[in-house]
């Protein structure tokens, strides 16, 4: 098989920009739900995520669009959860058909548990700032969180930064005892995405 054969043709519609940045996305996604697996192997789950409930907020982000797609195409998930605002509400089903189950307006929902039941939820990718709101809609005893967009573990971030200064440190172990307060009593295991 020829390297051309393994290649697919730029759509016109699509900057050479917004090509280039996709395989970032589906790597990123792909390494989140990989991660996410891997914690539902510890608490227990070992049949994968076919027709598990998955949340990924940020339908049309970038990560997020890509996530939902990789989800239901690939790992056959049952149902997808994601979020949009009112402007957007009609544009998932143009640019994601038939892959998000429902659909949450976060302009007019006031807490997410008000549309999605609380511990309804088998694996959140998170790809927004709110990660704490999402905790209280996974499963208690066998749920997983991955987040791309929260504080990373000071380890991790060493690795990214080791110049950082010592404070910026101390601040994510603070977040990351934040983490754990509000998980206390759950089973829930949360990653910062890797």
């Amino acid at each position: 098989m020829t390297i051309e054969s393994r290649v697919l043709p730029k759509p016109a519609s699509l900057s050479y920009e917004d090509a280039a940045a996709l395989s970032g996305y589906t790597l990123v996604a792909y390494q989140c739900i990989e991660t996410g697996l891997r914690l539902m192997r510890e608490n227990g789950v070992t049949d994968g995520l076919e027709g598990k409930t998955v949340f990924v907020p940020g339908a049309l982000s970038g990560t997020g669009s890509i996530a939902i797609q990789l989800l239901k195409n690939h790992y056959g998930v049952g149902r997808v959860i994601s979020t949009v605002s009112t402007e957007k509400l009609t544009l998932v089903e143009q640019y994601l058909p038939g892959l998000v189950d429902q659909v949450v307006d976060y302009k007019t929902t006031k807490r997410l548990t008000d549309a999605i039941p609380a511990g309804s939820v088998d694996f959140v990718l998170n790809a927004q700032w709110d990660l704490i709101s999402t905790f209280s809609l996974v499963h208690k005893r066998k749920g997983v969180v991955v987040s791309i967009s929260s504080a990373p573990h000071p380890s991790l971030f060493r690795e990214m930064l080791p110049t950082a200064p010592f404070w910026i440190f101390w601040v994510l172990a603070v977040a990351q005892w934040y983490y754990a307060f509000k998980l206390r009593g759950t089973n829930i295991k949360y990653a910062f995405g890797e």
